[in-house]
């Protein structure tokens, strides 16, 4: 089957993640004070490379991060290899530069340092101005609450307050990569590994049993899969990600808020441009399938990443709310576009279908396709039929009715296949020279015919021999022509004329009666001459005379004609 590609299907709804990257967008996940990013998420250091980083930058007019409102000599940074998160040179570089270095280095997504540069100082809006001491505390980095230079030092900074941080962490480079280590050393600590050092590598050691605590300041310390309290309020930390922003920030915040504005989903359900939320639940996923579980644990990212590469292609159900088979077998109009396999279902479900309010759970027992083109071919075609005549087909639109009944519309109906066990095109084309005679050799006609004429009449389809023409010119000769005998009988007709009925039976009537051929084993043109007397004084030596005669009255005479 021909079937659009994925971009032309989606290409309405699809659009680039970048370019809505700064506007406001309907996430589909939503917010959860207990999950406020997924790991797979957090540790994406390839969402955006350091020119995307700069254009994004560049979307907000007054960005305190732009080139014309960066102050000169704050981005001094040479980054040696190997280098330490503390050591920097003296050159120049650039905010995106900046950025896109600590991501790479430290393993985090680039999106999270600019949601948390806007989330602490508002310099990637410049909503409130772009003062000195904002770059010094871009990113928070040892500032906490009750800082002795908080509010009341610094007025212009209302609401947001801020501190002067100590000459090792002041700074925009060192903000943004000292914050960058810290988040992902919290992640790490959070599932126990130790091994988290200051030049970005990670050792993994395993998840700690004791010791080191995920410790969430003014809450008690608690591993990132039990409980705290931020703000007074019980939150169960559904992962070392949650468990490391609010060691950071250790109240509700504004984060997750920004992130998903900006970039889309704080959540790992984000794939190659599609969000597979509507569709994917990892916990769902982990626990319906054991051999998941034993592999994977409780690790969400890496249960997204088996769906992503092989779940969706093995029809696996990875939420309670849809069922890839179902949704297949419901409709028929989606299998007409998608055709078979199983991954663009699932992409059609969590970018239209969701929103269409299609349905995509029950036990559905499939409808096979039957009409192609507005015209219903089910008298002549069944899809489990035609596969099963033909493993080539079997092969190749195995779950594709959509595909396989193209096929057979066009290309199958010229090939002579036999698409459902009541009809069989060579039988109906050889019982029938009235349709030989009317249709000619184009194949299709014959499928065309029977769906349109020939049941309601009650042709049959099915088994038979050849029938040959015996009607030329408004006259029946079957009482003294077969063509099966006609050719038999004369090899210089059979090479001549091959399986060409009507024009066999156009020879016999002009040319063989008058040389007294035999076409019939009941008629012999000579034994009948013989036979009677009146014949012979009537018709003498014209043998086409007696044939005619037989045909007309003979017969029902019941006069012997062998």
């Amino acid at each position: 089957m021909k079937k659009l590609s994925f971009i032309a299907i989606f290409a309405i709804v699809l659009v680039s993640t970048f370019v809505l990257m700064a506007s406001t967008k309907d996430v589909s996940a939503a917010y959860s004070k207990g999950n406020l990013m997924d790991d797979i998420v957090f540790q994406n250091e390839s969402s955006m490379n350091e020119q995307q980083i700069s254009e994004f930058i560049s979307r907000f007019p007054r960005s305190c991060l732009s080139p014309s409102n960066y102050p000169a000599g704050l981005g001094s940074a040479t980054f040696a290899t190997p280098v330490n998160y503390w050591s920097y040179g003296s050159s120049s570089a650039s905010p995106a530069y900046i950025i896109n270095w600590a991501a790479k280095f430290y393993h985090l997504n680039p999106q999270v340092i600019l949601a948390t540069l806007e989330k602490e100082q508002n310099l990637i809006s410049g909503s409130i101005g772009c003062s000195t001491t904002r770059y010094n505390s871009a990113m928070g980095y040892n500032c906490p609450d009750g800082s002795e230079n908080a509010l009341k030092n610094y007025p212009d900074l209302g609401i947001y307050g801020t501190c002067v941080a100590n000459a090792g962490n002041a700074g925009f480079v060192r903000q943004v990569s000292h914050a960058s280590w810290q988040l992902r050393f919290d992640q790490e600590r959070a599932y126990g590994n130790t091994g988290f050092g200051g030049d970005g590598s990670v050792t993994y050691v395993g998840r700690m049993t004791q010791g080191y605590r995920a410790r969430i300041a003014g809450g008690n310390p608690v591993y990132y899969d039990g409980y705290t309290t931020i703000d007074g309020e019980s939150v169960y930390l559904a992962n070392g990600t949650t468990a490391a922003l609010y060691n950071y920030t250790p109240h509700f915040n504004s984060f997750n808020r920004i992130f998903t504005n900006w970039f889309g989903s704080a959540y790992g359900t984000v794939y190659e441009g599609v969000d597979y939320s509507a569709v994917f639940d990892a916990t769902y996923y982990l626990d319906r399938y054991p051999d998941l579980k034993a592999a994977f644990g409780t690790n969400a990212s890496a249960a997204f990443d088996h769906f992503v590469k092989h779940g969706i292609y093995e029809g696996r159900q990875a939420i309670a709310g849809f069922n890839v088979i179902s949704y297949k077998n419901r409709y028929q109009d989606l299998r007409r576009v998608l055709g078979g396999g199983y991954k663009e279902y699932y992409i059609h479900y969590a970018l239209i279908g969701k929103k269409e309010g299609r349905v995509a759970t029950g036990d559905i027992a499939i409808t096979y396709i039957t009409t192609y083109g507005g015209i219903d071919y089910s008298s002549v075609y069944n899809y489990q039929t035609y596969l099963s005549n033909y493993t080539d087909l079997a092969l190749t639109y195995v779950d594709d009715d959509a595909g396989a009944i193209e096929h057979f519309v066009n290309k199958g109906m010229s090939e002579s296949r036999q698409a459902i066990n009541n009809f069989n095109v060579k039988s109906y084309k050889n019982l029938y020279p009235d349709l030989r005679q009317a249709l000619g050799t184009n194949i299709g006609d014959y499928y065309r015919h029977y769906m349109n004429i020939g049941k309601r009449e009650g042709r049959v389809a099915t088994g038979g021999e050849f029938v040959g023409a015996t009607d030329f010119s408004g006259r029946d000769y079957s009482a003294v022509y077969n063509f099966s005998v006609y050719m038999a009988r004369h090899s210089d007709l059979k090479s001549m004329y091959g399986n060409d009925d009507a024009t066999a039976l156009m020879h016999f009537v002009t040319i063989g009666m008058k040389e007294g051929r035999q076409a019939s084993d009941s008629f012999n043109v000579n034994s009948y001459r013989d036979r009677y007397s009146d014949l012979r004084s009537a018709f003498g030596n014209d043998l086409q005379a007696y044939y005619v005669h037989y045909i007309n009255m003979g017969k029902k005479e019941g006069r012997v004609a062998i």
